[in-house]
């Protein structure tokens, strides 16, 4: 089935530029910011762009103009109070710097239509996008006190609206005092608080931004005012994580916790991965200043905002600027816009340039029907309670149809109801809109309704009208055309595809794809799933004409039509792309989608004893002697449950118990239960084969006429069952009972409090940490891997899954630092920060935890905050009169509870026996800037 997003986008409007400021966002990730990870080996690069203003470059800028009541969003969606004007753009020359000049936005007390105020904006849209990369902006802003909102910000280049195409704020300033409060920065004033902020989608149709969390935003409050001087603002942005930052006086300050984690696979974050254009401007009043009434605004006028440069750079080797004159290259041939299998001149890449959304969540995800061609389909049930339905599939970036507007059509399959009325329609990017109907039980434009695939040929000058073809967003759009049924019903749509009626040369080939494994039948199919160790061969037909080419993972690469994959291993998963050009010169591909699965296998070293487990049941296989093996917890040790192997025939194994006594052998008699005989015996019944069960789990089979296996039911009896049963009850897993020296580059080291074990391994992609509980459910809700390279560095945290390796970010010879937050099975959390591990990468001859001497260096602190949890007195102490001078109590909501200085004191006592149970922030501020830590009321 194809992934599908359930954004309720119904349609793009213009006004892009909506925005939502913090203290009005709704959060919606908590603790995911604080498992963000800084590069440890981040490097800026060379400049890839940059305007330096010396004058205003129309290719690169758009004076935009206007109250945004042009475009349907009055005020911008902020209620600001400016008409931004062309005359209030400029170059101009800098004060205080001669020779260099910066691009002007001039705020003004003057009149504009319905507006008291003007100002200025610039956009870089359809002229300059940004993927990726070191951004840095220098910027001056004017005296704003109070109601001016200098900016300098991005939104994303997509065709989807606000905030489905994402927004980063590299700066903003002019924030209320309530703002300011909200973040407990009560002191601080407008000129010296600047902050910044992302805002993305979240489920329902919701908004969420980064800011709103006062524990992880971080604004920057400077000692001097920010205002009539140049300060530096930078994102640090690579597919995995946006840092932001200012630069003041020479010092880079974060104005966050950690970088803001983002992922392709998200679909909250995922518009993060994509190009984005810039914006400056200098607002006047609205939602973030507080001021929506001409008369609140105080500040001097006429106002200047400076910016004297933007620049991008690479960085951590990501990076890339794409400049345009607005224009888009026009589509020949045939396109497809939902295919697999059928040839088409190009295609949309789902996720990359294009997305399906569903509109109003009026429809469900079915896998009822089987796709029409391929492996993908659109397949639904629709919800009857909405009364009417609609999806589409839009263009991230737009699609120049043109050339299909007089001789072109739209081609596709459905399976509907022959009851149910709908229309199909497209969609531009000016708003506009065209779409024919198809009324309940007709035939039209070739479909036949007989409950089967039909087909369907609109033309496109039926779709005409006032669509720009030139722009498209919404390639093919499907909804209700009146009642629908009353109860709900399924349909699918499959293989749609525009075709270039002009063009009569050189057309594509069908590619058909073919594989076989290990020398087996072949198969037309483009997913292929193997095991570890299997060959696989490729054999795409056509067979003659033509030439072909092949990429894959790893850089592989090939030139002939049928490849073959020898002893297939997991770095061989991936997608292989085969690409055919016809003898005319046009090219079609075909992807094979190919897996892996890791086959486990176990040889019992027969000089070596062994558990035999069962992990779903957490019992083990004991026998004393009796004719009946018995099972028990696995917490239970001793030589009744020991086991040793020896190589029988057939590749098989004799399974005795070292405190079996008379009866050590484990054998099938060919009934329903398991026993035990003597270890003379030496038949079938008694050799057991070990078979793969998969991730390290094993079946036992026994050899007579009709193969038995073991299983272990859910009252902890062993019994026989056929072999085509291969449940959770038939696998075992074999633990060494003397454990093993660990192997070279391989470790474990055991936690100061004795709920966990930590398995170091290096190999060579790098050394891998795994989290071994050696408390029953440690670590099962949430486990956070933080570590550095650096003793006295701020730990980036990572989550992590017990038992799973993780791979660090570290070089040979390097010491890796590291500890863990973990969920408790009693409730709550431990932090391991005062025991912390350490190793040196590529080799484990280490102590368990840090040294006396560094865990000494690592307590060193500059404050002590204790008893933590609290019940009616809690103690402050600071190691110096200087550190710190004031103190603030907060609740979990942010709101002070208390705000004392310590006047050259460094002990200070607060009274919490009035304090309700739950989670508080103690905040220390001074010379030595600002200590956040968390406390907890019984």
């Amino acid at each position: 089935m194809k992934q599908i997003n359930y954004l309720n986008i119904l349609s793009k409007h213009t006004g892009a530029d909506k925005r939502k400021k913090s203290v009005f966002g709704v959060m919606y990730f908590t603790f995911l910011f604080f498992l963000s990870s800084f590069a440890l080996q981040a490097q800026v690069g060379e400049v890839i762009w940059e305007d330096n203003f010396d004058t205003f470059n129309t290719q690169q800028w758009t004076k935009d103009i206007g109250d945004g009541c042009n475009v349907g969003l009055c005020g911008w969606g902020n209620q600001e109070l400016q008409s931004y004007e062309e005359n209030n753009v400029y170059v101009a020359d800098v004060p205080g710097e001669a020779g260099n000049k910066a691009l002007v936005l001039e705020a003004k007390r003057e009149n504009s239509g319905s507006r008291a105020y003007t100002s200025g904006k610039v956009i870089s849209d359809n002229k300059v996008a940004i993927h990726y990369g070191m951004v840095e902006v220098r910027v001056r802003v004017p005296n704003l006190n109070q109601g001016l909102w200098p900016a300098a910000w991005m939104l994303g280049t997509s065709n989807l609206t606000w905030p489905a195409k994402g927004e980063i704020d590299i700066m903003e300033m002019g924030f209320s005092q309530s703002g300011r409060d909200h973040q407990g920065e009560t002191a601080s004033t407008v000129n010296n608080y600047v902050g910044a902020n992302a805002f993305f989608p979240t489920p329902g149709g919701g908004v969420g931004n980064i800011a709103y969390d006062v524990d992880y935003n971080k604004p920057y409050v400077a000692a001097t005012p920010l205002n009539d001087r140049f300060v530096k603002y930078r994102i640090y942005w690579e597919p995995t994580q946006i840092r932001f930052t200012v630069i003041d006086g020479g010092t880079e300050y974060d104005l966050y916790e950690n970088p803001f984690p983002i992922d392709a696979n998200n679909p909250n974050t995922s518009t993060f991965t994509k190009p984005f254009y810039m914006l400056l401007n200098l607002a006047v009043g609205g939602l973030l200043p507080g001021i929506t009434a001409n008369d609140g605004i105080n500040a001097p006028l006429p106002g200047k905002m400076y910016v004297d440069y933007v620049r991008v750079h690479k960085w951590n080797g990501h990076g890339s600027v794409t400049l345009s004159d607005g224009s888009i290259a026009a589509e020949t041939g045939t396109f497809g816009v939902f295919t697999d299998t059928t040839p088409t001149t190009n295609k949309f890449a789902f996720g990359a340039d294009s997305e399906f959304y569903i509109f109003g969540e009026t429809l469900v995800e079915n896998t009822t029907i089987a796709p029409y061609e391929g492996s993908n389909v659109l397949s639904f049930t629709n919800d009857k309670d909405k009364g009417w339905f609609g999806a589409g599939i839009i263009s991230l970036f737009g699609k120049n149809m043109s050339n299909y507007s007089e001789n072109g059509s739209l081609k596709f399959k459905i399976k509907i109801p022959a009851d149910v009325s709908f229309i199909i329609g497209v969609n531009d990017n000016y708003t506009n809109a065209a779409e024919v109907t198809f009324p309940a039980g007709e035939t039209k434009y070739g479909l036949v309704r007989d409950g089967e695939w039909g087909e369907v040929t609109i033309p496109i000058e039926d779709l005409g009208g006032l669509v720009a073809f030139q722009d498209m967003s919404y390639m093919f759009r499907i909804g209700s055309s009146g009642a629908i049924p009353a109860t709900n019903f399924q349909f699918a749509i499959d293989d749609i595809v525009w075709v270039d009626g002009n063009t009569t040369g050189c057309q594509p080939t069908e590619v058909t794809p073919y594989y076989n494994i290990n020398d087996q039948s072949w198969v037309s199919d483009t997913t292929v799933s193997l095991q570890t160790g299997n060959s696989v061969a490729f054999g795409p037909q056509p067979t003659t004409g033509g030439s072909w080419s092949w990429t894959g993972p790893n850089n592989f690469s090939a030139t002939t039509r049928e490849i073959t994959l020898s002893n297939i291993q997991t770095s061989n998963a991936g997608n292989y792309t085969a690409s055919f050009t016809n003898d005319c010169g046009v090219t079609t591909s075909v992807i094979f989608n190919v897996s892996v699965t890791t086959v486990s296998t176990f040889t019992p070293d027969p000089n070596k004893v062994y558990y035999i487990n069962n992990p779903f049941h957490n019992k083990r296989i004991g026998a004393n002697g009796s004719e009946d093996p018995f099972t028990a917890s696995t917490t239970t040790t001793g030589a009744t449950l020991e086991w040793k192997f020896t190589a029988a025939p057939n590749n098989s194994y004799y399974i005795d118990c070292v405190g079996g006594e008379g009866n050590t052998r484990l054998r099938s008699d060919n009934t329903d239960f398991t026993d035990m005989q003597p270890s003379s015996y030496a038949g079938t019944w008694e050799s057991w084969q070990i078979t793969s069960a998969n991730d390290g789990k094993f079946y036992l089979t026994t050899l007579e006429s009709d193969y038995k296996r073991l299983q272990m039911t859910d009252a902890g009896f062993l019994k026989q069952v056929s072999t085509d049963s291969q449940g959770t009850w038939e696998q075992f897993t074999f633990t060494e009972v003397e454990e093993s020296q660990p192997p070279v580059n391989s470790c474990t080291k055991v936690s100061a409090n004795g709920d966990f074990n930590v398995k170091i391994t290096t190999t060579s992609e790098g050394s891998y940490l795994t989290f071994i509980p050696q408390v029953t459910s440690v670590g099962a809700n949430t486990l956070i891997l933080y570590y550095s390279t650096s003793l006295d560095a701020i730990y980036p945290g990572y989550m992590v899954q017990p038992n799973v390796p993780q791979l660090i970010n570290a070089n040979a010879g390097e010491t890796v630092y590291f500890y863990y937050t973990y969920s408790l099975p009693t409730g709550g959390e431990t932090n391991t920060a005062n025991s912390k591990m350490n190793f040196i990468v590529g080799s484990c001859n280490d102590s368990a935890r840090v040294s006396e001497a560094i865990v000494k260096k690592e307590k060193k602190e500059e404050f002590n905050i204790y008893p933590n949890p609290v019940e009616k007195e809690l103690i402050i102490k600071t190691t110096s009169v200087n550190s710190y001078d004031t103190v603030v109590l907060m609740n979990s909501a942010g709101q002070v509870i208390e705000n004392k200085k310590l006047d050259n004191i460094t002990t200070l006592i607060i009274d919490t026996s009035n304090l309700k149970s739950g989670i508080y922030f103690i905040q220390l501020k001074g010379k030595t800037g600002v200590k956040t830590s968390k406390l907890v009321k019984q």
